[in-house]
């Protein structure tokens, strides 16, 4: 059964890692991590990521779990927004994809 974890990116490696550490407590191990970031937190977020990973590979062995086969993504958070605003108005998420809008018309004076 696969376990998704899906977290957002913070200026402190703390808030990011502490709640999956709770959740590892309680026998969670999730299979795959999404970490939602923005380009002014990428370096604590990368440092982050592999904390999580070590985290969870730790918590893994203990409880018997594949925890090597954790895998950690990293999503732009910019990425993010534009599939939750395409999905809203039910555009196919692929931007090649995308039906041309209408152009509006002028309006009469």
């Amino acid at each position: 059964m696969e376990r998704v974890w899906i977290t957002n990116g913070s200026t402190s490696v703390v808030p990011v890692v502490n709640p999956l550490a709770a959740a590892c407590h309680d026998e969670f191990v999730p299979t795959d991590i999404y970490v939602l970031d923005n380009p002014v937190i990428s370096d604590v977020t990368d440092g982050a990521t592999s904390l999580m990973k070590t985290v969870v590979d730790f918590v893994g062995i203990l409880v018997g779990s594949n925890a090597s086969m954790v895998s950690v993504t990293v999503l732009p958070l910019c990425l993010v927004a534009w599939l939750v605003v395409c999905g809203a108005r039910r555009i196919p998420v692929c931007p090649t994809q995308v039906p041309a809008q209408p152009t509006p018309k002028s309006r009469r004076s």
